[in-house]
């Protein structure tokens, strides 16, 4: 990332990225009174990995004194554009899976494995889940805790606006 900085007629802000502690350093500050937010763009952040955030401010007076002065830490969740269910891994896999998936808004997730039959196998999910990156392990047991036989499996995921079903392969 350069560093940019960036003078108007209103507020002067001065940019500085350290890629040696991942840092970014922005100093901001207003000529008029009004109280516009600062905007980060956090496109270039790694999807699925919260971001930690410390923000620290000043205010100070017209003749320049201190009025008040602090920090505080918040951490910017990664939330994905679009729906997705990606392929489980490792596939074909012995004795457990994981089940990664996205949701770009809360909601109800449910999360089944299905035989080739049909029949439903287990639920990994059924909750009110928050919009981000999540995973699910899987590790071949049905509803009462039974292993189940090697074969062919299928996960769907389901929400209110998305539906997806995928292939796995139990090997034993």
């Amino acid at each position: 990332m350069s560093d940019e900085n960036v003078v108007s007629s209103d507020a002067i802000s001065l940019v500085s990225s350290d890629t040696l502690s991942g840092s970014l350093l922005i100093h901001t500050a207003r000529y008029d009174q009004t109280a516009d937010p600062i905007r980060i763009d956090v496109k270039h952040l790694q999807k699925e990995m919260d971001v930690p955030v410390t923000l620290s401010y000043r205010y100070l007076g017209v003749n320049g004194e201190e009025i008040a002065a602090g920090s505080e830490t918040i951490e910017i969740v990664p939330v994905p554009t679009d729906f997705a269910l990606h392929n489980n891994y490792p596939n074909p896999f012995n004795p457990t899976t994981s089940i990664d998936f996205d949701l770009p808004e809360d909601g109800n997730v449910v999360l089944m494995i299905y035989d080739v039959m049909g029949r439903e196998v287990a639920t990994l999910q059924n909750s009110e889940m928050k919009a981000g990156y999540h995973s699910v392990r899987w590790d071949a047991r049905n509803q009462m805790g039974r292993k189940v036989a090697a074969g062919v499996y299928f996960y769907q995921i389901k929400t209110a606006r998305y539906l997806k079903t995928r292939k796995m392969v139990l090997l034993k």
